[in-house]
């Protein structure tokens, strides 16, 4: 009983490690079953609780050792080994339009009420109607930009 004690915890310690490096708490919680199993194996199909509490009291001194080992060991990785690399977001821009398309003409692609589509130079924009309805079809001007899409409004034609 006490090697397959002994065994469980080794295994539990391991799975408590691996913890550090893999996503999801799955291993975290096998690793702590398979060092509770091997408790209640020493204390009720063993020896008993005079060597279970020990048992205990070492794979938790363990586990807290194998926890620091991990922090260590991702710590003087430079951050290769986790998961929340301060580079890999850097100078990163998910969306960003020219000023260049401030005055620039198009045409609806869909209808505006108040945001749709708009075909610029052969290029589609998200767009929002600067106020009121633009049926689809309609010529438009760029007349500023917001975060992630164009404002516009109709081009007037003057007779």
């Amino acid at each position: 009983m006490i090697l397959y004690s002994i065994l469980l915890a080794l295994f539990g310690l391991m799975m408590i490690f691996l913890e550090f490096f893999v996503p999801g708490g799955i291993l975290a919680v096998l690793g702590a079953m398979a060092i509770l199993a091997g408790t209640m194996l020493l204390s009720l199909w063993g020896p008993g609780w005079n060597v279970a509490g020990p048992y205990l009291i070492v794979c938790l001194m363990l586990t807290a050792l194998s926890c620091y080992i991990a922090i260590r060991k991702i710590k003087k990785s430079g951050k290769k080994d986790s998961f929340y690399h301060s580079k890999d977001q850097e100078g990163y821009v998910s969306f960003s339009l020219s000023k260049e398309l401030i005055g620039k003409k198009g045409v609806a692609a869909s209808d505006l009420k108040p945001s749709g589509h708009v075909v610029i130079e052969g290029d589609p924009f998200q767009a929002v109607s600067e106020r009121g309805y633009i049926t689809k079809d309609t010529e438009i001007q760029v007349i500023s930009l917001g975060s992630a899409y164009l404002i516009v409004k109709p081009i007037k034609e003057s007779l």
